[in-house]
């Protein structure tokens, strides 16, 4: 496997990888290769990306690891709760945390940050906090912060100083209010899935579970079965797991795939394509045996084929036979909609894919430009037309030292004016993140890069920021980041689209004041037994936009603030959930 040996292979001399085209790949020993490519057909796809600028103190460069480089960008999230995004990011030994363009706080790491760091509110208090893990040959660490850099007690873990693998996965497995960590570590040739609990130990005396082969790809979690339990679906090198909360692998589970298929960085998406309330898994493949060419995948949750699908990977001009895209799956106009990519060159072939969940190909699609794409596909209105666009990077690098962020139209008409952006050195496996970083109410992309220099000088990692010049509203990203969630638990829905029972307001004695809101707002209502209660705020097209809470409450009154600060005026939803029931209460923000 492939798996994170982010080496990066000198295919030519320095000299002659000079004022050129680059393609950046992975190969078959876990290395980056760097080749000369010639020059794209008709030159780069536009020339007007100079129009839009960073702010004020970006970029904003760091040392670099000189081996091993980032992979899924970087994360956004209002860690002092202030309505501003803060930019949260491991580069090489250390994480990094800015507020706006200054460096809020700093950590020393054990060991080399590659995925980007999981956020959410993991213990219930109202304030996010951080995990992350690294990887590298020498030691490594599980981390688990306050948002100020402060250690959990019992953290760091230890696991033997072993290869722990992409990002953790944030998420409430028993219903206590309290969410666990999820886990791989790499103990060569297999390894271990782990789940945590906030104070270090095992969730249960079921984990840790050993896989037959590398662990691949960031896990997701959802109740796949409609069972009422989570599973755990991850792919190894090999084989596809869905597994139960006690370790055990769910019928006709795991799924050996290997030589034909394999899996390495694709990390799998969860949803409801159907509506019959259980889960489908969107993937794709790669093949190293050159068996069978890699594909697109939907599976159902017993393991076989959804209708349609799978598809196959068309093979490029080049010889090569894998795509490392992570899928994005959206709630569109009444619809899901799902895209993927493919690596390809300089030539002009199609990269980008749109389907709907039958496999059809949607209007407009695919992409056709020069330059292949493995990183993350944002989804988001970024030139204020209230259409969202499609946001991603590129495996080129063009002879000045630049690599593009792109963003494309869905209707066909092709690349956003202003578009590409230009990042100094590669973006290869990452992609942009969407959010507001400098309490400016307007839309902010960024992106990682980071320059290879060949042992002839010490490398940087870039943290770009570009104001995209239209207003911030969160309702407008669709997919802003690794797996779609700062969580990562890759689970998408569509709350407003249910067969689930109603609540009764009424009998909850429900009620939201002040509504119509302009900053904060507070939901007040009584249970007549104990719950599991979950509350979402979603906007007017039930784009979920943030969890609230989430746990088990005692009979009696409860009240909770909802802060809309952040929000622009409109229509929103409080999504309400109690025992299998649910309800949308709508609140006007002024």
């Amino acid at each position: 496997m492939r798996l994170l040996m982010v080496f990066i292979t000198i295919l030519l001399s320095a000299c002659s990888l000079s004022a050129q085209w680059l393609r950046s790949s992975l190969a078959a020993d876990g290395t980056i290769q760097v080749s000369r490519v010639a020059d794209p057909v008709g030159g780069t796809a536009r020339n007007d990306g100079d129009t839009l600028q960073q702010i004020t103190g970006f970029p904003k460069g760091f040392p670099a690891n000189p081996t091993f480089k980032n992979f899924r960008n970087l994360s956004l999230a209002d860690l002092d709760r202030d309505g501003t995004q803060e930019i949260i990011t491991g580069i090489n030994d250390q994480l990094y945390v800015l507020k706006n363009n200054q460096l809020l706080w700093q950590k020393q790491l054990e060991g080399v940050a590659v995925y980007p760091p999981s956020v959410a509110d993991v213990d219930n208090d109202g304030a996010p906090e951080i995990a992350l893990v690294t990887a590298g040959t020498g030691k490594t660490a599980a981390y688990l912060l306050e948002a100020d850099g402060t250690d959990f007690p019992n953290w760091p873990l230890d696991f033997s100083d072993h290869w722990l693998l992409t990002a953790p996965t944030l998420v409430d497995l028993d219903d206590d209010g309290n969410m666990e960590i999820i886990i791989l570590e790499r103990i060569t040739p297999n390894g271990d899935v782990h789940i945590q609990k906030l104070d270090g130990s095992s969730f249960s005396s079921d984990w840790p579970v050993a896989v037959e082969a590398t662990p691949a790809v960031t896990p997701s979690v959802g109740d796949v079965d409609n069972d009422g339990e989570a599973e755990i679906v991850l792919n190894t090198t090999q084989a596809r797991y869905i597994l139960s909360l006690d370790g055990l692998p769910e019928m006709n589970f795991p799924i050996v795939t290997h030589p034909r298929q394999r899996y390495s960085y694709q990390s799998p998406i969860l949803v409801d394509l159907d509506g019959d309330g259980d889960l489908e898994v969107v993937g794709l493949t790669h093949s190293d045996a050159n068996v069978d060419l890699p594909v697109f995948y939907v599976m159902e949750h017993d393991g076989t084929d959804y209708p349609g699908w799978p598809i196959p990977i068309p093979k490029p001009q080049i010889e090569q036979l894998y795509s490392y895209n992570t899928p994005t799956v959206v709630y569109l106009d009444g619809a899901f909609r799902i895209f993927m990519s493919r690596p390809i060159g300089t030539e002009v072939d199609d990269m980008l894919y749109g389907w709907d969940k039958d496999g059809n190909m949607l209007p407009g699609f695919p992409i056709v430009k020069s330059g292949g794409l493995e990183g993350i596909i944002s989804v988001a209105d970024v030139d204020g037309d209230g259409a969202p666009e499609l946001v991603f990077g590129s495996n080129l690098i063009d002879p000045e030292g630049y690599s593009h962020i792109h963003a494309y139209e869905m209707d066909g008409t092709g690349e956003v004016p202003g578009f590409p952006l230009k990042l100094y050195g590669w973006n290869y496996l990452n992609g942009a993140a969407l959010g507001d970083v400098d309490g400016n109410d307007t839309l902010d992309l960024v992106a990682l890069s980071y320059t290879q220099t060949f042992g002839q000088g010490k490398d940087s990692t870039f943290v770009n920021v570009f104001n995209l010049g239209v207003p911030y509203d969160p309702a407008t990203i669709l997919w802003g980041t690794y797996k779609g969630d700062n969580s990562r638990q890759g689970l998408v829905t569509n709350p407003m689209v249910s067969t689930a029972t109603i609540l009764d307001l009424e009998a909850l004695k429900a009620k939201i004041y002040p509504n119509p809101a302009d900053k904060l707002s507070r939901l007040r209502l009584v249970l007549s037994n104990p719950a599991k209660v979950q509350l979402e705020l979603l906007d007017a097209t039930g784009k979920k936009l943030r969890t609230l809470y989430t746990g088990q409450r005692p009979a009696g009154e409860w009240q909770l603030d909802i802060r809309l600060a952040d929000l622009a005026a409109g229509v929103y939803y409080l999504h309400l959930q109690a025992e299998g029931q649910r309800a949308l209460i709508p609140i006007n923000k002024l």
